[in-house]
């Protein structure tokens, strides 16, 4: 199975052309947002609101054995505060390289209520199983 390597949540990640080494701008592990002076700031709002939020989840993976080429379904859950989950499958395909970089670009983000939203990162094995392999903390706080 494909070995993880590293896990950032960043507000743009670029990958050099000439280079091929990735920048990754603005690592992100906290949000603060304004509210509505209606909003509770303890309990959040009364369903999912989809903040306008740019956001890349970059995952690095290598090869198992650097001479046998891999293919594999990986999954990023994001996980709310009170166990809300929001899935996305991605490839990790190193069939044509040893590494391989996985970028999940986000354009908006589900909050309900404010505290640790959790980004895990899973990858699936032979029998169909999804086997975490990282998890990445995002502190979300509401203030008016």
């Amino acid at each position: 199975m494909a070995k993880h390597q590293w896990t950032l949540l960043c507000a743009q990640a670029t990958i050099n052309s000439m280079t091929n080494n990735i920048s990754l701008i603005e690592v992100t592990d906290e949000l603060t947002l304004l509210v509505d002076p209606s909003i509770d700031l303890t309990t959040g709002f009364q369903v999912d609101t989809l903040v306008p939020a740019t956001l890349t989840l970059v995952s690095s993976f290598e090869r198992d054995d650097k001479n046998i080429p891999e293919r594999h379904i990986g999954r990023m859950s994001l996980v709310s505060p009170s166990g809300r989950s929001y899935d996305n499958n991605f490839d990790i395909d190193l069939s044509g390289y040893q590494r391989v970089r996985c970028l999940l670009a986000q354009n908006g983000l589900p909050v309900r209520e404010p505290g640790t939203y959790l980004y895990k990162v899973a990858v699936q094995d032979p029998s169909g199983a999804f086997a975490e392999v990282s998890t990445f903390s995002l502190e979300v706080k509401l203030t008016h």
